[in-house]
């Protein structure tokens, strides 16, 4: 965490209390990993992908009649 403290310019003090508690991510084994989803989480990003690929799919329907 200390590399990534530097890297970005802040302190480690300040790394450490960032990740954990706004991008909610912990270290693990030497690497930055998010925390377990909640069911909810889970079913919000399930629904998001998928509307991001019916978006998509529109699109990509739209472009082929041009």
């Amino acid at each position: 965490m200390d590399q990534m403290a530097s890297l970005i310019g802040i302190s480690a003090g300040s790394c450490h209390g960032i990740l954990p508690d706004v991008l909610n991510v912990r270290h693990v084994c030497e690497h930055v990993v998010p925390r377990m989803l909640t069911p909810e989480q889970k079913e919000t990003r399930m629904k998001i992908s998928g509307d991001v690929i019916s978006m998509a799919d529109e699109e990509n329907e739209l472009s082929n009649n041009l």
